[in-house]
């Protein structure tokens, strides 16, 4: 790298736009009602967390050990 290089200015993205204006009305955050059928679905199978932490073994079996030899 010459000391000119570092001097250029970067390339400009051609897909790059300006924002647009601040919207006058914010969007809305609110929640909807629950769908018609949802105290007749079935659960989705995902187990509620325990709270418990896992022990070095566990964490041990999901990590590797840190070896990286190869």
């Amino acid at each position: 790298m010459t000391r000119d290089d570092d001097q250029d200015a970067p390339p400009v993205n051609p897909t790059l736009a300006v924002r647009p204006a601040v919207a006058d009305e914010s969007p809305s955050v609110e929640q909807s009602d629950a769908p018609a059928d949802f105290a007749i679905r079935p659960a989705s199978g995902v187990p509620i967390p325990s709270g418990k932490g896992l022990n070095a073994d566990q964490v041990t079996a999901l990590l590797g050990d840190g070896d990286t030899e190869g």
